[in-house]
């Protein structure tokens, strides 16, 4: 099985994607790519620090925004 060492991910990405003959508008798009790894870690370790008081906190809040825009349109 490969590794998922996110450095080896990087390396296969990077080598296969310079590897490749193409124009310089793929450029960007290969960037994204070499992102994926680093953006993915970021959103893995917010998901592990997730604080549950925190989302029921944000829920209310975003409930009695609700409600005021609601109260808003009504009249």
């Amino acid at each position: 099985m490969p590794s998922m060492d996110p450095n080896s991910i990087n390396s296969t990405i990077r080598t296969s994607s310079l590897s490749q003959e193409d124009g310089s508008n793929n450029i960007r798009e290969r960037e994204a790519w070499l992102r994926i790894p680093e953006q993915t870690a970021r959103i893995i370790e917010k998901i592990e620090n997730i604080d549950e008081e925190e989302i029921r906190s944000r829920i209310m809040e975003i409930r009695e925004i609700t409600n005021q825009i609601s109260k808003i349109k009504r009249k």
